[in-house]
Formats: structure tokens, sequence, C-alpha cells
């Protein structure tokens, strides 16, 4: 199946994934009706099938394709497996992150995740091209509970300190020297 970009659908909450290209968010509710949020990218496998999503919203960041997986195929597959603990890991670390009670650490560490999935190391540094996966400061902040002025104030704040320097299309993060 084939989304375009800035398109959505929706997914049974009994439904293992397989996504073979383009990058995709995950909205979901999850125990006790809280809202999780999550970034897939191609070649990953995530399974609903013995989740607590309900809801289940699929929202594509740029042209995606993916399956949906037979229960018994899959768990006959060792590399779907290991792409979907790969997965579970990745969830884990995006509500770890949505727990940090300061906005500005919140948002360092959400970049640093972010920058696993999407980041290229480029010399020196780590670039977020925002623009081409067409993350906006809103979805971000929606991403990990707060609002888009939190956002926008957080990255002016870590502009000024030298954690990071905005462009026009994305974000560069500097590595550190040890």
């Amino acid at each position: 199946m084939i989304i375009p970009e800035k398109q959505n659908i929706d997914l049974e909450e009994n439904t293992i994934l397989e996504v073979k290209s383009g990058i995709l968010i995950l909205e979901a509710k999850i125990r006790k009706k809280k809202f999780i949020v999550g970034i897939i990218k191609e070649e990953c496998v995530i399974n609903l099938a013995f989740s607590n999503f309900k809801n289940i919203k699929l929202i594509a960041l740029t042209n995606c394709e993916f399956n949906t997986i037979e229960k018994g195929v899959y768990f006959s597959s060792k590399d779907l497996l290991i792409k979907s603990l790969a997965r579970i890991d990745q969830l884990e670390k995006l509500l770890t992150i949505r727990e940090i009670n300061k906005s500005e650490e919140k948002l360092k560490e959400f970049l640093l995740y972010l920058s696993s999935i999407i980041g290229l190391k480029k010399d020196n540094h780590i670039y977020l091209n925002l623009k081409k996966y067409n993350f906006t400061q809103k979805l971000i902040g929606y991403s990990i509970s707060t609002t888009r002025v939190t956002i926008t104030r957080g990255l002016k704040n870590l502009e000024k300190k030298g954690w990071l320097k905005l462009e026009k299309k994305g974000i560069l993060i500097p590595f550190k020297d040890n």
C-alpha cells in the first residue's frame, strides 16, 4: 500500500506493519487514553497486534510504501523480528523523552533521537533536514507533549548556548570533541 506525502490513514489495532520506504508518524492512544506519537522510517517493522494502541493513525511525511503482515508469516521471519525489537527500543526512548520535565532537556533529547533516525553525518556535525521530512516546530512539540512556542524558544536558547545551529531547512548539531 502507498500513502502519498502529507496524507494519513487509519489502521486496525490488530496489525503488524512493515514500512518499506519513506517516513511515517504513528499516532495512537495508549494506556489510560494517553497519546503517543512515534516516527517510523523505512525498513522498519512494528507489531501493533500485542500493544495497547487504539485509534491508530499513520501520517506520511514523505511518499511511503508499507505492507501489513499476517501473524504466522511475521513470527517465522528472523529479520522482521529483529526490526520489530529495534522499533520497540525506539518507542521506549520516545516515551522516556516525553517524561523529562525540563523542556529544553526534552528538546535536546528528542533532537538526538531524531538524528538517529533521519540525521546525516557531515564533517563534524549532524544535519537534520526538517523541511525534507515536513517536520514543523508544531509537530516536534506535539511529539514531546509541549507547544510550538516552547519549541521555538528552546531552539533559540540552544542556539545561543552553541548546542545547535538553526538553518533555513533544518538544524546542525555539532559533535563535541572529547
